[in-house]
């Protein structure tokens, strides 16, 4: 009898215990969802670094090609999309007749400038940004990154009045007809400045030249 007054006792204690520990774990439960909803609401993001940002990691080294209606990339490229790395390799030569990208002519005493871009794929185009009055190319506006592309560089070009000008199709390293500057971007901003025949002058990531341009990735 005492045998199973004990057994008796042990069965009810047990599923007290359980009772209480199964409480406890949905109030656990309970509090975790009102916590990540809490979390939630309020848009809390990991700080990692560079996450899910479209932007170059390294310079293409752009620069007029032996063909100088043309450019080429000297260096490498790192670069992200959407978070997602890739990589370009050097291009000795980028024809600009052959690129998706239609170019305008460009008007006497008028300025514009010359996105150029890089897709998943390792693509290259330019986008057309709009034409400003006058010759100094340090003001012309860069237009905005079409989505699912990365921003590399960008080509100023002021054109002095001798004649029209056709990226593509006239001589990028004409100092009489043109003002041409190179830009090359680094994370979304101008590192490398450079001229056609002559030095290029490299900045420290943040540091104003010459222009202020806002790049939309």
């Amino acid at each position: 009898m005492s045998r199973n007054v004990d057994y008796l006792i042990n069965q009810v204690a047990g599923g007290a215990t359980q009772r209480a520990l199964l409480a406890l774990w949905n109030q656990l439960h309970a509090d975790a969802a009102a916590n990540k909803s809490t979390f939630d609401a309020h848009t809390h993001r990991a700080n990692v670094p560079g996450s899910g940002l479209t932007e170059c990691l390294s310079t293409v080294g752009l620069a007029i090609d032996a063909n100088p209606e043309d450019v080429q990339f000297d260096r490498y490229c790192d670069f992200k999309i959407a978070g997602v790395g890739y990589h370009k390799a050097i291009t000795a030569a980028i024809d600009i007749s052959t690129l998706a990208f239609t170019p305008s002519t460009l008007a006497t005493l008028t300025s514009r400038a010359y996105l150029f871009t890089l897709n998943a794929s390792g693509t290259v185009d330019v986008v057309e940004g709009a034409d400003l009055t006058g010759s100094d190319e340090a003001l012309a506006v860069v237009p905005a990154t079409p989505a699912g592309e990365c921003a590399v560089a960008v080509v100023l070009v002021g054109n002095k009045g001798v004649d029209t000008y056709k990226l593509g199709s006239d001589d990028l390293g004409s100092p009489t007809d043109y003002n041409v500057t190179y830009v090359n971007l680094l994370r979304n901003e101008p590192v490398q400045v450079s001229k056609p025949q002559s030095d290029s002058e490299t900045v420290s990531q943040g540091t104003a030249v010459t222009f202020e341009q806002n790049l939309e990735t």
